[in-house]
């Protein structure tokens, strides 16, 4: 009886087995490497200051980091929606940090919400890249200064 209440619980939520485990378990390296909905930047900085810098910019977001694998230069993070609202706050996005060429490194950014993905992998890189500077007070403060609020 509990099996079967569990299998009805899953299929009505609408979540795949994969987002099941994601939603719940830890993220691995590859779920993000072999997502197919993964977002690719290329920054111009060593991959130990990314790892260094990307905290920073994800607190600029409101977001909270759950995951830290430093030898593999990985994160996880959730808690968006203050930032884009079409995340739920449990949506996580996990964040691979890889050695690319010429001192470069490439940056994979994937979520179950690629949306979200995309907008953070665009704030990361402008951030990373120098493009944007650090909103004063953070970008939630920047967002809410531009709406007028």
């Amino acid at each position: 009886m509990r099996l079967f209440i569990i299998a009805m619980l899953i299929a009505i939520s609408g979540c795949s087995t994969t987002q099941m485990r994601e939603e719940f378990l830890w993220l691995k390296v590859q779920d993000v490497t072999s997502a197919k909905d993964k977002y690719i930047k290329i920054v111009n900085k060593a991959p130990a200051k990314c790892f260094e810098e990307i905290p920073s910019i994800l607190a600029d977001m409101d977001a909270h980091i759950v995951q830290r694998e430093p030898k593999e230069y990985f994160l996880v993070a959730y808690r968006f929606d203050n930032a884009f609202k079409s995340a739920t706050n449990t949506t996580k996005v996990g964040i691979v940090i890889i050695p690319a060429k010429d001192g470069k490194t490439q940056i994979e950014v994937a979520s179950g919400n690629h949306y979200l993905a995309a907008f953070v992998s665009d704030i990361l890189y402008k951030r990373l890249e120098g493009i944007v500077d650090k909103p004063a007070g953070g970008l939630i403060e920047a967002k809410k200064a531009e709406s007028g609020k």
